[in-house]
């Protein structure tokens, strides 16, 4: 069941967040200034992580470069590779932008990772008895521990109804985002983005409380199986 619900967050990627195309669009009409501003807005949230928010950072160091301000570009370029130095550069980039974040990546110092470090079982005490050959007494299995069971469960539940009510509305903004795309009119237009924004981001608070209560759960699913 956990799995499921990391699987709906995934269910809506960056290219389809209604906030990410209205600030690319402004991009593309060459509102630098405009589209920076959104795609800083939101690698500013809480709940992307941070692949998604190196690729926003290198879009937001894009619209420095084209602006003329080369020493804050290269500065957001290092703050993406030092969040994910694989980040890949945009498909439109100029050489010379596309050079600038190279020499980032090459700069990002990799994250250390600790070496695993091998379990290992403590022995029991061997008392006098033992030491004499004679058989210990047995010992009592723990009862297993109910009540972090069925709360557990109950966790995972709520996680995965609330993932698929967020995945729900995530396509709804999506939808809204769409005929926002298609609407003449251009206050319209903005209005139906903005509605689309709020509903992409209920949807991403959504998925990070269906995340919570699925981990909850699964701790006590694991308290459970532990107290047999």
């Amino acid at each position: 069941m956990l799995a499921l619900v990391f699987f709906m967050m995934a269910a809506m990627p960056l290219e389809r967040d209604p906030a990410f195309q209205a600030a690319r669009a402004s991009y593309e009409a060459f509102e630098f200034d405009d589209a920076r501003r959104g795609f800083e807005t939101l690698a500013g949230g809480a709940t992307v992580n941070d692949a998604d928010r190196a690729r926003l950072l290198v879009w937001v160091g894009m619209c420095h470069a084209e602006e003329g301000a080369l020493p804050q570009a290269t500065r957001t370029f290092e703050q993406a590779a030092a969040l994910d130095p694989d980040v890949a550069p945009l498909a439109s980039m100029s050489p010379k932008a596309r050079r600038m974040l190279d020499d980032a990546r090459r700069l990002a110092l990799p994250r250390p990772r600790p070496p695993p470090q091998p379990v290992v079982s403590p022995s029991p005490p061997v008392s006098d008895t033992d030491a004499q050959g004679q058989t210990p007494p047995s010992v009592e299995p723990r009862e297993v521990f109910q009540p972090a069971l069925l709360v557990g469960t109950a966790a995972i539940g709520v996680g995965v109804v609330t993932a698929a009510l967020s995945a729900a509305v995530g396509l709804a903004a999506d939808g809204a985002a769409q005929g926002a795309r298609s609407e003449p009119n251009a206050d319209e237009a903005a209005s139906r983005f903005a509605g689309a924004q709020r509903l992409s981001v209920t949807a991403n608070v959504g998925f990070a409380l269906a995340a919570i209560a699925g981990a909850a759960g699964l701790v006590g699913v694991l308290m459970a199986a532990q107290g047999d």
